[in-house]
């Protein structure tokens, strides 16, 4: 199976890191194979749209988000205002997407908003902490092999001896086939 993948961020904290880690999502040897597709924000070409009305609908056609909270809660964000990082969050909450949470800690103060954004994502799953922002790539490898794994997609095991545990003799045997191979 292959996935599609939402990297959020806000944009300007992370400019290098949401360009590398697509890049490297499509173009490493094992990973590659499972992606289909990740989006970034700033790949999409200029709209007559208001910025919610692209990236919104684009979670609900993804598998996997994956959140890099840094210590900005977004630009120009008036208080009271949810910011697009916390909006792509719920959405993808609200999908019941696979999410992959990076929290980046450095030396930076964080606003209380993006602070109040970890909390809340810590009460929904587990996340990984961050120091050396180079080492993202490696994080997220980590996540995928592990997500690859759990769902017997990437196993050590020759895939003669792998079970797959929903599989059903009648839906899943292609009986013409079996006659083929018998003959």
């Amino acid at each position: 199976m292959k996935y599609r993948i939402f990297i959020s961020s806000v944009q300007s904290e992370f400019a290098s890191e949401r360009k590398n880690l697509k890049r490297y999502l499509l173009s490493d040897p094992l990973l590659g194979e499972y992606v289909e597709s990740v989006f970034i924000f700033e790949d999409h070409p200029a709209a007559k749209k208001r910025p919610g009305e692209i990236y919104l609908p684009k979670l609900a056609d993804t598998d996997i988000y994956i959140g890099l909270f840094g210590a900005q809660y977004g630009n120009r964000v008036p208080e009271g205002e949810m910011s697009p990082t916390e909006r792509e969050y719920d959405a993808a909450t609200a999908h019941g997407l696979t999410k992959w949470i990076y929290v980046f800690d450095d030396e930076t103060p964080v606003d209380p908003r993006m602070a109040r954004l970890r909390k809340k994502a810590a009460g929904d799953h587990t996340y990984r902490h961050v120091k050396d922002r180079s080492m993202i790539n490696q994080e997220v490898y980590a996540s995928f092999i592990s997500f690859l794994r759990e769902r017997n997609e990437l196993t050590r095991e020759p895939f003669e001896s792998v079970v797959v545990p929903d599989a059903l003799l009648e839906d899943d045997i292609d009986h013409e086939r079996v006659r083929w191979f018998v003959d």
